[in-house]
């Protein structure tokens, strides 16, 4: 009976370790504000910029720039 109860006792910490692991290992999650405003830049087109130009970033394909 011992030896049941030491395994089911076990068995449980491990469980509850693995949900907080998991739990504690998930990214944080950003939201940005409505105020802030997200464009894709093509060569040639026109942009709309708003009050302050806040940065860019590009990947290998497209180039976008973040506007406030």
């Amino acid at each position: 009976m011992n030896s049941t109860k030491s395994v089911l006792t076990t068995l449980g910490a491990l469980i509850v370790g693995v949900a907080i692991g998991v739990l504690l290992t998930q990214p944080p999650r950003v939201r940005a504000s409505t105020i802030f405003h997200i464009q894709k830049v093509t060569e040639g087109s026109k942009l709309l910029v708003y009050d302050e130009y806040v940065g860019f970033a590009c990947t290998q394909e497209d180039c976008y720039i973040v506007t406030r």
